[in-house]
């Protein structure tokens, strides 16, 4: 061995014992993303995650592949929400179409938004704003704050008149309010 070899030999030994926990490391918290789900349509699904220069987010035959620099929580949930806003706009605009067909209440315009403080909510000018996290909830969920939009263009408040026309399109209302008052934190 030249002396250039024997220092490099030294130095990688010297380093072991720090190599080596990195590596541990790195594969318990592989580990233990692999084993947790990611929230689509009211269905928990896998993932897996592939080491990858490119970052990306597929979804098919139900589970979710991740590929990322980063084995991080945060850099996963990134890339999941990410994800989330580009399915978001097409399946929330065809489930507001649908309502607006069954109730018979016209749209004017569909806005998909990432907001904290609520599900969904009807602008001044008609226009029908949707949270788009609720495209991990199930459909039966997403098309309740929909129609319950679509009802207020026909009444602007929550008064008894409203809720007796909200049952008539969705007589388990009460169970949906439900549903999203224990499940938020899973989907926000």
């Amino acid at each position: 061995m030249s002396q250039s070899d024997e220092d490099i030999q030294k130095l990688v030994e010297s380093k072991s014992k720090w190599i080596y926990q990195k590596k541990y490391k790195l594969t318990q918290t592989k580990k233990l993303q692999d084993k947790t789900n990611l929230l689509y349509k009211g269905i928990k699904y896998p993932f897996k995650i592939i080491r990858s220069d490119e970052e990306s987010v597929s979804f098919s035959k139900g589970v979710f592949l991740i590929k990322t620099k980063s084995f991080s929580q945060k850099k996963i949930n990134e890339l999941y929400q990410k994800w989330i806003k580009t399915k978001a706009q097409s399946i929330i605009e065809k489930r507001v179409k649908l309502g607006s067909k069954i109730t018979k209440i016209p749209v004017k315009k569909i806005r998909v938004k990432d907001v904290r403080e609520r599900w969904g909510s009807l602008s001044d000018d008609g226009s029908i704003n949707v949270n788009l996290n609720l495209i991990k909830a199930p459909t039966e969920i997403l098309d309740y704050v929909i129609i319950h939009e679509l009802c207020h263009k026909k009444i602007p408040n929550h008064s008894q008149r409203y809720w007796n026309l909200l049952y008539k399109f969705v007589p388990d209302y009460e169970t949906k309010i439900k549903w999203l008052e224990e499940n938020e934190k899973s989907i926000l």
